[in-house]
């Protein structure tokens, strides 16, 4: 608790108004680099759900989480996390978990508590602050937003697209006021340099999340490719055997996620 307190701190110390931005989907060092240089205050690894293109490894996610720049929390985001998830997202050294999907009643009482009760004894045991995150508002997610916004736990909910990382926008008129959540908040779900202005105009939120927004498009990525001589940016010549790179569409992309934070920085000092 007294990190995030320093955090909101310096940041309203900083820039005059609290704007968290998350980045997500890193996978490689080379994203990393973009993420210094940027300087949001997270960066989102997706765990444990190969469905998605940004997927990788428990170890990749620990040795990345371990160069990423000090002052920026690396967040394990995952979906409808098993028990035994939890726990290996913990041991692995994280401070935030970004859970989608179901959040069951033993794994929310773990994230409580902290583990079986054999772990219960060991002095350093880490606590993991939650981002509880939703596709859609509606009378069951707003009846566990009631029960999770008293909870020290929770630190914040995110409102996302059905599909997350698929670029769509979620309805912002959804999301409950924040007399209701009495947490902060993230944006997500189809944000943009081209649209996080107007978006943080709208609704307000205490933070700002992008993903697919902030990659390489189609075109830019078959055009790197052909410049280089490859027939795909996850070619091992470019980057050696057993790098993390699935898709050249997962690729992030240096001056967007430059140009979303400093935007999303902007409209906050501007609709504070």
């Amino acid at each position: 608790m007294r990190k995030i307190i320093a955090m909101v701190l310096a940041k309203i110390m900083d820039e005059g108004e609290i704007m968290f931005v998350k980045i997500c989907g890193v996978t490689c060092e080379k994203d990393i680099s973009y993420i210094e240089k940027a300087k949001p205050d997270f960066a989102g690894v997706i765990l444990f759900f190969p469905k998605s293109k940004r997927n990788i490894s428990l170890s990749r996610a620990k040795k990345l989480k371990g160069e990423m720049p000090e002052g920026i929390e690396t967040v394990a985001v995952c979906v409808s996390p098993s028990l035994e998830q939890v726990l290996d997202i913990r041991d692995a050294g994280f401070s935030y978990i970004q859970i989608h999907g179901k959040l069951s009643v033993e794994v929310l009482d773990a994230l409580d508590k902290m583990g079986h009760p054999e772990r219960m004894e060991v002095p350093d045991m880490r606590k993991l602050k939650v981002i509880r995150a939703y596709n859609k508002v509606e009378e069951e997610e707003l009846a566990e937003i009631e029960k999770l916004r008293e909870r020290d736990e929770v630190f914040a909910f995110l409102f996302d697209a059905k599909e997350p990382g698929s670029g769509v926008t979620f309805d912002w008129t959804q999301i409950p006021d924040q007399d209701f959540l009495k947490k902060p908040y993230f944006l997500s779900g189809g944000l943009n340099p081209g649209n996080v202005y107007d978006a943080v105009r709208k609704a307000k939120p205490d933070g700002v999340d992008a993903s697919s927004g902030v990659e390489l498009s189609v075109a830019d990525a078959s055009f790197l490719a052909n410049l280089m001589g490859v027939s795909s940016l996850v070619d091992d010549s470019l980057y050696g055997e057993g790098h993390c790179r699935q898709s050249d569409l997962s690729m992030k992309d240096m001056d967007k996620i430059q140009v979303f934070v400093e935007k999303a920085r902007k409209a906050a000092n501007t609709f504070a």
